[in-house]
C-alpha cells in the first residue's frame, strides 16, 4: 500500500490513537502546569514590587511630613518668643500708663520684635494680637477684640485652650483647587499665668503646602494626587493630575489600613492631630508600568515563552515518534499478508532508503524487515519442495503404471 494512502487513512481514524493520548498528556501535563505556574510566578512578582515599593513610597511620605509639620514649629517658636517677652506682656498689662510712653515701647521693642519673627519665619504671612484692653495702643500688630473673626463657639475653644497650646482653624475656598487658608490661635497670659491678655493670630502662607506638594511630586514618573479633608472628612482641598471618582476617594477613606492597593491605586492617608485634618495621597500605578515593573513584565514573558517554546520543540519531537508509531502500525494492519514486503520510513521510489535517524524504533523496523524477508525466503523453500515432492510423486506413479502397461500389450 502506497504509504500516502496510508498517511491519509491515519488522519482519518475515528478512534483514540497514540498521538490523540500524548497529546492530551502534553496539555495535562505541561502546558496546563506551565501556565499555572508562570502566571502565579508574573502575579508573586507583581505582589511583591507592589508591596516593596508601598514600604518605600510610606517611608518617603512619612520623612517629607516633616515639612507639613513646619507651620506648627514655626508658630510654637513665636508664642514662645512673645510670651517670654517681659516688654510686651507690659505693654499688654498697660504698666506704660502714658501714651507717649506706649509709642516708645512699641517703637523701640516691639516693632523691631514682630519684625524679626516675621523675618526668621517664613511660612507665617501676618501676626495679630487681639487685646482685651481697650486702652492699648492700636497698632500693627494690635487690634480689638471686637475684630477677632471667630464665632461664638470657636471662642469658647480658644479660651478653654491650656498656655502655649495651639487652637488651628482651616477656611476653605469656594474652589476645591484653590489652597484654604490655615489661621493658629493661641492665648498670651500674664508672666503668673492669671489671666489672658489677648489672643494670638497667625495666618500661614501657602508656602509649606506648596513645598510639600513639590516634594509629593518629586518622580517624574509618578503621578501623584493630594487630597484634604476636615475632621468631618469633608473635602476641602485637592490636587489631582487624574480622574478619580468621589467613590473611590471615599473608599479610599473608609479603608481600615492606612495604606493599599485598590483600584489600580496606591493611596496613603496621614491624621494631623495639630490641625484636626485627613491627608490622602494617591499615586497612579500607570508611573510605575513605565518603570520597574514593565520591565520585570518584559523579563516574565520572555522567560515564559521561552519554556513554552522549548516544551514545543519536545512535544514536536514525541509527535514525531508518535507519527512514526501510527504508519507502522496502520501499515501492519492494511499489508497484504500473502504478499510481504519490507516497510520503509518515507522511502525514496530510488533508494529506498529513509530519511530518518536511526534509533530503538528504527532498530525494529529493520528487525521487522529481517524478518519478512527470511520469512519470504522460508516461503520461497517451502514452494520449491513443495513442487520436487510433487514432481516425486508424479514420478513414482509413472514407475507404478509403466509396467502394468506394458503387461497389458503384451
Amino acid at each position: 500500500m502506497d504509504h500516502i494512502a496510508i498517511y491519509q487513512r491515519l488522519k482519518n481514524l475515528n478512534e483514540s490513537s497514540l498521538g490523540r493520548r500524548f497529546l492530551s498528556k502534553y496539555i495535562v501535563l505541561i502546558l496546563i502546569p506551565l501556565l499555572i505556574v508562570s502566571s502565579f510566578l508574573s502575579f508573586s512578582i507583581v505582589h511583591i514590587y507592589r508591596t516593596n515599593d508601598l514600604y518605600q513610597q510610606n517611608v518617603y511620605l512619612n520623612s517629607i511630613m516633616q515639612t507639613w509639620n513646619t507651620p506648627g514649629e514655626q508658630s510654637r517658636f513665636i508664642i514662645n518668643a512673645l510670651q517670654s517677652s517681659q516688654e510686651l506682656l507690659n505693654f499688654l498689662e498697660e504698666k506704660y500708663y502714658t501714651q507717649p510712653e506706649r509709642l516708645y515701647i512699641y517703637k523701640k521693642t516691639l516693632h523691631t520684635l514682630f519684625t524679626e519673627l516675621m523675618r526668621i519665619n517664613d511660612n507665617i504671612d501676618s501676626i495679630r494680637i487681639y487685646c482685651t484692653s481697650p486702652n492699648i495702643l492700636m497698632a500693627d500688630p494690635f487690634c480689638h477684640m471686637d475684630s477677632i473673626p471667630l464665632t461664638e463657639d470657636e471662642m469658647q475653644i480658644l479660651d478653654a485652650a491650656n498656655p502655649y497650646e495651639f487652637v488651628w482653624f482651616v477656611r476653605p475656598s469656594d474652589d476645591l483647587s484653590t489652597p484654604p487658608e490655615f489661621y493658629a490661635y493661641c492665648n498670651i497670659y500674664t508672666s503668673t499665668y492669671a489671666r489672658a491678655l489677648g489672643h494670638l493670630e497667625l495666618k500661614m502662607n501657602m508656602k509649606f503646602l506648596e513645598e510639600y506638594t513639590w516634594l509629593l511630586n518629586h518622580d517624574p514618573y509618578n503621578k501623584i494626587g493630594f487630597s484634604l479633608y476636615d475632621a468631618k472628612d469633608f473635602l476641602i482641598y485637592e490636587n489631582l493630575p487624574f480622574s478619580l471618582s468621589s467613590n473611590t476617594k471615599k473608599g479610599f477613606m473608609n479603608a481600615s489600613d492606612r495604606n493599599g492597593f485598590e483600584h489600580g491605586y496606591y493611596f496613603f492617608k496621614y491624621f494631623v492631630e495639630e490641625q484636626n485634618l485627613n491627608l490622602l495621597i494617591t499615586i497612579s500605578e500607570k508611573g510605575f508600568l513605565s518603570n520597574y515593573l514593565l520591565s520585570m513584565a518584559f523579563m516574565t514573558f520572555a522567560l515564559t515563552a521561552f519554556l513554552y517554546l522549548l516544551s514545543l520543540l519536545y512535544f514536536r519531537e514525541i509527535s514525531r515518534l508518535t507519527r512514526r508509531i501510527s504508519l507502522f502500525s496502520v501499515y501492519l494492519k492494511e499489508y497484504n499478508r500473502k504478499e510481504l514486503r519490507p516497510y520503509y520510513e518515507h522511502a525514496s521510489a530510488n533508494t529506498g532508503r529513509t530519511s530518518c535517524r536511526h534509533d530503538e524504533f528504527t532498530d525494529l523496523i529493520e528487525s521487522f524487515n529481517q524478518m519478512v524477508t527470511r520469512n519470504n525466503t522460508l516461503t520461497s523453500q517451502i514452494q520449491t519442495l513443495e513442487l520436487l515432492n510433487r514432481d516425486a510423486k508424479l514420478a513414482a506413479m509413472q514407475a507404478q503404471i509403466h509396467p502394468h502397461f506394458i503387461y497389458g500389450i503384451l
